[in-house]
């Protein structure tokens, strides 16, 4: 599920959704109380190991899918809508 909210969730995924599209970064314990632009999507599963997700988004195959609903004319962009509809292999 995804957040707007500021403070960066802990054991959270972020991905960059303006500008460099996809970066990603697992938040650690030692970035508790932390805040975040709203230029990042904050992923959190209650099923899926964040370590899994974070793997599987920095593959290519993870990557084309997160990029390939860009938008944008000068600044990319891409929703958290969007990025909800990335399909994650369960295994």
């Amino acid at each position: 599920s995804a957040s707007s909210q500021p403070v960066l969730p802990v054991l959270g995924l972020l991905v960059s959704t303006d500008g460099t599209i996809g970066r990603l970064h697992v938040v650690t314990e030692a970035m508790q109380g932390w805040f975040g632009s709203n230029n990042l999507a904050r992923l959190r599963s209650s099923n899926l190991d964040i370590g899994f997700l974070y793997a599987f988004l920095a593959t290519p195959y993870g990557q084309h899918q997160v990029c390939r609903e860009i938008y944008g004319g000068v600044i990319d962009h891409i929703s958290e809508k969007q990025l909800a509809e990335v399909l994650i292999p369960m295994l």
